[in-house]
């Protein structure tokens, strides 16, 4: 998911309520930080999803989809007949905007 789902989901939930179905209690976690962070404006939101859900580093996104904890899902490329990105130098998060 990219950075424009992740705002509009998280403008579309607004502040939801500290519990699941009105009875189990919201551990603390991304999600909730992600609620009381949109309250700050979008700026906090982009510093969270910078911070914890990019990698930026290449030794560690290999180190991910080696390990199975992350994968690159492709399919729509093929299925769009769309060409690959060259494997060149990565942007960082700063130059992403």
């Amino acid at each position: 998911c990219g950075l424009s789902w992740f705002l509009s989901k998280y403008r579309t939930l607004g502040k939801f309520p500290d519990t699941w179905l009105g009875k189990i209690k919201l551990p603390d976690s991304f999600h909730s930080d992600a609620r009381e962070l949109c309250a700050q404006g979008e700026d906090a939101l982009l510093t969270k999803f910078r911070s914890e859900v990019l990698i930026d580093d290449p030794n560690e996104v290999d180190r991910q989809l080696e390990s199975g904890t992350c994968l690159r899902i492709e399919d729509h490329a093929a299925l769009l007949d769309a060409i690959p990105a060259p494997q060149g130098p990565r942007a960082t998060p700063k130059q992403m905007g």
